[in-house]
């Protein structure tokens, strides 16, 4: 089920959009600001109430037992009452990415690069722009509301525990408890989860920023309560706790959502990798999703974004500290883009030139991009850019468009042979 199926269609968007991504970008913004840094596709299983995950108890021994027997009852006695796994949420400028790698990587499957999952699921190729190039969330639609869109083309099958909870009669007990169940069986196997805002709304208002995923990596049956890193709590370094049936009530439509690892997924490599690069072109050229299935507003997006922010800093509106954020996280968006590129290298041998043509593009938009980033840090007190200076500001978004144009031509080069051979 796609997003538009499961969060549009589920959720009370605008509401969502009025408070809690509000919420959300403002801690985005706080903990992330000034930082460089064919048919064989399951459907992610949703999940209702209804739907218990079984459990077994081992024995000792290995063996199966009854739990009503006194050998069951010797067993359920020994099961771990609390586990905690070695593991935080990979470093990563999309917590989206973070939280899924960890994952990934618990359950073996290394050939998945941050960059990789980047370029796959479309953040290293994003962009988008306000009027005034103010505040902007980057990864926001793509770590929150089209997130699902891209995720069976990773190649595996999560199970998700799924809910609105916000104006709904119904009692979401059994949900909380079918996901807890769950959780702790994927970490007695050494797999981490991930959940969305994983705190409590007393912890948000004590100013835990938990926002966005955040990994499950432990748990204690006897105070029912999950072990979460984050990566806006010290990087990911410090653990805190939950209980498990506090967690989804912070957005406005209190939004409850775990996603459980559940084992691999045969998938068409390349052709993922082909649509990925597809969508590399629709993120450029602001067609990558329809309008009304964006959640997140921006004013333009892709080439488009580059000349709204260009076009605010020469007009005397733009404030440095803001493009000093874009700046940096374009910078980190183009690094995975053009390590994306060059792992695809070895994938599509015969664009070999074009990947690696592409990816220098972007070495020259990096470039840029710090440069940039380290030229608004100097400003980042005052309000708009002094006169002398915006013209030096605009001059290097203009250069990181024509290097973006480049690669992305180098992409629709590599695209052109790619889609005619057999």
């Amino acid at each position: 089920m796609g997003m538009t199926g499961s969060l549009a269609c589920s959720l009370a968007v605008v509401g969502w959009l009025g408070f809690g991504a509000y919420q959300v970008e403002e801690a985005v913004w706080t903990s992330a600001a000034f930082a460089v840094q064919g048919d064989t596709l399951a459907p992610i299983q949703l999940l209702t109430p209804e739907a218990r995950p079984r459990m077994t108890l081992i024995a000792a021994g290995g063996g199966e037992e009854d739990a009503t027997s006194p050998a069951g009852a010797q067993a359920e006695a020994e099961q771990n009452t609390s586990k905690v796994l070695d593991i935080g949420p990979t470093p990563s400028g999309s917590t989206a990415v973070g939280a899924l790698h960890a994952m990934l990587r618990r359950a073996g499957h290394s050939q998945w690069s941050t960059e990789r999952l980047q370029g796959v699921l479309g953040h290293a190729f994003s962009f988008a722009m306000r009027e005034g190039a103010g505040k902007v969330w980057q990864e926001s639609n793509l770590d929150w509301g089209r997130f699902f869109d891209m995720l069976p083309e990773v190649g595996y099958r999560f199970q998700r525990f799924e809910a609105t909870q916000r104006g709904s009669d119904r009692d979401f007990s059994k949900l909380k408890a079918n996901a807890w169940a769950a959780v702790r069986a994927s970490i007695d196997r050494g797999i981490p989860a991930a959940a969305w805002c994983p705190m409590s709304p007393e912890q948000k208002a004590d100013g835990v920023k938990a926002y966005e995923w955040g990994l499950l990596l432990g748990y204690d049956e006897s105070d029912e309560t999950y072990t979460v890193r984050h990566r806006n709590i010290s990087g990911g370094r410090e653990a805190f706790t939950v209980r498990y049936d506090a967690i989804g009530h912070i957005d406005s439509v209190e939004w409850f959502c775990v996603l459980v690892y559940d084992g691999p997924e045969p998938v068409d490599a390349k052709g993922t990798h082909l649509t990925a690069l597809r969508n590399a072109v629709a993120f450029a050229n602001g067609t990558r999703f329809e309008p009304e299935d964006i959640l997140y507003p921006a004013d333009a997006r892709g080439f488009a974004a580059y000349g709204l922010w260009r076009e605010a800093i020469e007009s005397g509106v733009a404030a440095p500290k803001h493009s000093q954020y874009h700046a940096g996280e374009l910078r980190a968006f183009r690094g995975h883009a053009a390590s994306y590129l060059r792992e695809l290298v070895d994938i599509f041998p015969d664009v070999a030139a074009d990947l690696e043509a592409g990816a220098a593009h972007y070495d020259r938009l990096i470039e840029t991009s710090a440069k940039l980033h380290d030229f608004c840090a100097g400003y980042r007190d005052a309000e708009v850019f002094p006169e002398d200076t915006g013209v030096e500001a605009a001059a290097m978004v203009a250069a990181a468009l024509q290097a973006e144009r480049d690669a992305i031509a180098r992409i629709e080069a590599a695209l052109a042979v790619l889609d005619e051979s057999p």
